[in-house]
């Protein structure tokens, strides 16, 4: 299903469940009663053909063929290993009643207003975030443990107030008083989700029965329950509104949509730019948040975020409504600000005299903070002193550059020259040596994007025709130079000029949707290549599966693709060591794909286990030249 095809056919299920709210959520229980049914016929007919072969050959007496009925047996215990979903439990510092009581105490008042079941774990990590998360024991069939994730970051930024509003709303996902069956809804579409992936990455099972009825079953149970699954999140800020106020829950979502993007964009930015600066990490990375949190509040860059924050319309990408419509739902006036472009938001973040951070932990808050310096400088320091080499080496390097005449350097030097001095001198310093280049060459994607860019921040639409023709010339930069007009066309109120940025990227999507496809549709028919990488990132690539265990084979060859085909792909073949037991093997290849999948190689990949389903994609590798990176 395309994104083009879900969004539709989310937004004609909105339509039904408004008109037909009852109807709407029995279609959704029938829908997953439905998967669960089918999973139970494949175990009960397993079985039953088992005592059925072996109660005929017992009656014909063909001992000797015993072993035959307990294929269907074989069949089941497969069938029931692939749907043991296990979901990793969240990680982070785990936190006592003792070390936090008025957090503890906070949260059994909740759950017992919005009868939500007890948490049964709270762990601290170093996110701007709070959630909670269910772990079923028994994997698709529940039993949940429930974790509560609290993130350092959004403690030191929040007051207590607005911390108690997000917990609250994240309670409300799992509460009973707010909707108990879209908590429902919650759990089962994470399970079946993960269930998906698994049987996915499992290439016989996968391949037989449970596969072809998940490609039906997923989508569709995606798509009933997303329309739940979002409002859900409504439920879940009334939840918080009925717990702290409306004001409060409504100001929780506003402090965290401005200062999230702060935390995430430019604090660690500045942080990252310190590594330039002095050879060893900063010593109060997480202790000068708060500060850092009220140096930003004060800053009129609050403005321009909140804008377009509540300019973003509600999407279908995730089941998260848009900060506007969220307001609306609680009755804030600030809802209706980011409807028009051009409007101005008038919006002061109130002064934070105390940190929810405080509120937690109290006197023992610097303790905490400390840890968390320490564990992150422990962390980062090679990488840190490492950063720092290069930039004296570069800060050098520049220096030497800027002593010679402009047209004596070669190019490769001149975009060096470029961004050094955009980096270690500033933007405004490195436009000379940005024009020099386009005038050697004036399709020049970065040359045409920086000053583009830099044209734009200065209010001069001179920069539109250079972002454009840098789009133009390497796809891959739409989505940036698209939220690049969008905000210059937002800022200006021109309603055209925004519409064009609209439908850019509506076209560009539809683009990606189309190559997604041709990638995702593989068979005997599709055509493979070579795969043209060079020596040095085969050889990397290649260090990398050492580290795994059990991989006796690698192939690797490029797709060949009709749309986007200077997006390359790459289709790659896993070989496992050999074993006598088929659920050991099973369960090692499954290991395998995973590990492949996950590892950070710099392309787009599909991988696929070679076994007796695969020949012909074995046979294909064989063909190629070089196709096989690794193994004897």
């Amino acid at each position: 299903m395309t994104e083009a095809q879900f969004e539709t056919r989310v937004r004609t299920l909105e339509d039904y469940a408004k008109r037909h709210p009852t109807g709407y959520k029995v279609r959704v229980v029938l829908l997953a009663l439905s998967g669960y049914g089918y999973i139970a016929f494949l175990v009960v007919l397993a079985l039953a053909l088992s005592v059925g072969l072996l109660g005929l050959l017992v009656y014909f007496r063909a001992v000797a063929l015993i072993k035959v009925a307990l294929l269907p047996l074989i069949f089941a215990g497969v069938l029931l290993r692939s749907l043991w979903v296990k979901l990793e439990e969240p990680e982070g510092r785990e936190l006592s009643p003792e070390e936090a009581p008025q957090l503890f105490e906070f949260l059994e008042r909740t759950t017992t207003a919005l009868d939500a079941p007890r948490i049964h774990r709270v762990l601290l990590d170093d996110q701007f975030n709070a959630a909670v998360s269910q772990v079923p024991r028994l994997g698709l069939f529940g039993w949940n443990r429930n974790f509560l994730i609290i993130g350092m970051p959004l403690l030191t930024a929040l007051s207590p107030e607005q911390f108690q509003a997000v917990l609250a709303h994240e309670i409300g996902h799992v509460s009973g008083n707010h909707g108990g069956f879209s908590s429902w809804v919650y759990r089962i579409r994470r399970t079946w989700g993960t269930l998906e992936t698994k049987v996915e990455q499992d290439a016989e099972i996968g391949s037989f029965l449970l596969r072809a009825f998940l490609h039906w079953f997923a989508p569709a149970l995606n798509a009933y329950t997303f329309v739940l699954a979002r409002a859900q999140e409504y439920e879940a800020d009334r939840a918080a509104a009925d717990v702290v106020g409306r004001e409060a829950a409504a100001g929780a979502l506003i402090e965290t949509a401005h200062k999230a993007s702060f935390f995430e964009g430019e604090y660690w930015n500045r942080v990252i730019e310190a590594s330039k600066r002095q050879p060893d990490p900063i010593n109060n990375a997480f202790s000068g948040m708060a500060e850092a949190y009220r140096g930003w509040v004060t800053s009129n860059r609050i403005e321009s975020t909140l804008r377009s924050a509540l300019a973003m319309p509600t999407g279908y990408a995730d089941t998260h409504p848009s900060l506007s419509d969220r307001l609306a739902a609680l009755g804030h006036p600030l809802a209706t600000v980011g409807k028009e472009a051009g409007n101005r938001v008038e919006y002061a973040s109130a002064p934070v005299a105390m940190t929810a951070a405080e509120w937690v932990f109290g006197p023992k808050l610097p303790e905490r903070l400390a840890t968390f310096d320490r564990e992150w400088e422990e962390k980062v320091h090679f990488r840190w002193r490492e950063a720092y080499r290069k930039a004296s080496e570069m800060r050098q390097g520049i220096e030497e550059l800027t002593a010679r005449p402009i047209e004596t350097l070669s190019d490769e030097e001149l975009w060096k020259l470029i961004s050094g001095t955009d980096e270690f001198v500033g933007e405004d310093a490195a436009i000379p040596f940005v024009r020099e280049m386009l005038v050697r060459h004036p399709d020049h994607v970065g040359g045409n994007f920086f000053l583009g860019r830099h044209l734009l921040k200065n209010d001069d639409p001179a920069g539109i025709p250079h972002l454009e023709a840098a789009m133009k010339a390497d796809h891959e930069g739409t989505f940036v130079i698209c939220d690049l007009l969008h905000e210059y066309y937002e800022k200006k109120g021109d309603q055209t000029g925004i519409g064009q940025v609209r439908a850019t990227l509506d076209d560009y999507r539809a683009l990606l949707n189309k190559a997604a496809e041709e990638r995702q549709r593989f068979d005997e028919n599709e055509v493979l290549e070579p795969h043209q990488l060079d020596a040095e990132l085969v050889r990397a690539i290649r260090g990398a599966l050492m580290e795994l265990q059990d991989l006796k084979a690698v192939w690797i060859a490029r797709r060949r693709v009709e749309v986007l085909p200077d997006w390359p792909y790459f289709i790659i073949g896993i070989e496992a060591e050999p074993t006598w037991n088929p659920l050991g093997r099973k369960a090692r290849e499954q290991t395998l794909l995973g590990q492949i999948s996950g590892l950070n190689f710099p392309f787009s990949f599909r991988c696929f286990i070679l076994n007796s389903e695969t020949r012909w994609l074995a046979e294909k590798y064989r063909q190629l030249p070089d196709a096989k990176i690794y193994g004897l």
